[in-house]
């Protein structure tokens, strides 16, 4: 089973806080773990910390991660040198 959560515009630590259940929730009762942050156009740090400890969650948990990203946050991951 996929659980997908979605962010667009803005991925910063107000939608962070928010995004917890849903990433709790997806943890915890599907095998695949799928973030579209396909329209995001605004992310901050705590935003990429959020993407970091899903897929450490999602490797300790041994599930599946697909992250999709939008430019903003594919050059921001580059940027950092963080392969996601």
């Amino acid at each position: 089973m996929s659980g997908t959560i979605a962010f667009s515009d803005k991925l910063t630590i107000n939608e962070v806080s928010v995004g917890m259940n849903a990433v709790k929730d997806a943890l915890a009762n599907c095998d695949e773990v799928v973030v579209d942050a396909t329209g995001v156009k605004e992310i901050d740090v705590s935003a990429v910390q959020l993407l970091i400890a899903v897929k450490k969650e999602c490797l300790n948990r041994g599930k599946n991660l697909t992250l999709n990203t939008s430019d903003t946050v594919g050059n921001l991951m580059i940027l950092f040198g963080i392969p996601l």
